[in-house]
C-alpha cells in the first residue's frame, strides 16, 4: 500500500507490504521523504519489495538491524546502496498506515555506510538518530543525503567487512561488576 502522509512535519511516501508473513518474512515499511515538486511515487521501492519477497522464498529473511542491498542504481542515485531494517521503538506512528505486527522500517543507506551497516549496524542506526535528532533513529529516509561515515580505506573496518577472510568474531563478556581504580581494572563475570 502507498500513501502520501505528513510524518513529523515532513511530506513522505509511506509504502507498506502485505503478505510477507506468508513466506516467513516480517512485513516491511518504507517512509521516504518526498522531493520538492515530486508528483508521482518512485517505483523502485516496489521492485525492492519484490526482491525481498523472492529472497524470503529461498529462506533469506530480514531481521532487526539487517541490511538489504540494491544491485544497481536506486531512486535515481548510485549512492543509495540499500536499506537498514529497524524496529520502531519510541517513535510516533500516528497517522501512518501500518501492516500487521511484526514489521520493520527500512532506512536508506548510503554506499559509504555499507561497511558500517554490515559490521556495526547499531552504530549506524544511532548515528542516523543523532543526525536527524530522533532517538534511537528516524523512521523516514532522506534521499540524496550526505554519508554519515566516510570510506573505510585501510582500516580495521575494511578487515571486518571483507567477505573473503575467515569469520572474525568480536568476543564479548557478560560482566557483573567492573572496578576501575588507580589504573587497574578488575572484572568479575559469571562462569557458566
Amino acid at each position: 500500500m502507498v500513501k502520501l502522509v505528513n510524518y513529523v512535519n515532513r511530506k513522505c511516501w509511506c509504502v507498506t507490504s502485505k503478505g510477507m508473513h506468508a513466506v516467513g518474512q516480517v512485513e516491511v515499511v518504507v517512509l521516504l521523504q518526498c522531493l520538492p515538486e515530486e508528483k508521482s511515487f518512485p517505483k523502485d521501492v516496489f521492485s525492492h519489495f519484490i526482491q525481498l519477497y523472492r529472497d524470503a522464498l529461498t529462506g533469506k529473511v530480514l531481521s532487526h538491524l539487517g541490511l538489504s542491498q540494491f544491485s544497481s542504481s536506486f531512486l535515481g542515485c548510485e549512492e543509495h546502496a540499500g536499506f537498514l531494517w529497524v524496529r520502531s521503538t519510541l517513535q510516533s506512528l500516528q497517522g501512518l498506515p501500518m501492516p500487521n505486527q511484526p514489521f520493520l522500517f527500512g532506512l536508506l543507506v548510503h554506499r559509504a555506510e555499507v561497511p558500517w551497516a554490515k559490521a556495526f549496524p547499531l552504530r549506524l542506526m544511532l548515528r542516523l538518530g543523532a543526525e536527524y535528532r530522533f532517538y534511537p533513529c528516524p523512521l523516514y529516509s532522506v534521499r540524496f543525503r550526505r554519508a554519515l561515515f566516510g570510506e573505510t580505506g585501510h582500516t580495521i573496518m575494511r578487515l571486518l567487512v571483507v567477505s573473503s577472510l575467515p569469520l572474525i568474531t568480536l568476543t564479548t563478556i557478560n560482566t557483573k561488576v567492573v572496578f576501575i581504580r588507580a589504573h587497574r581494572t578488575k572484572m568479575f563475570y559469571n562462569r557458566k
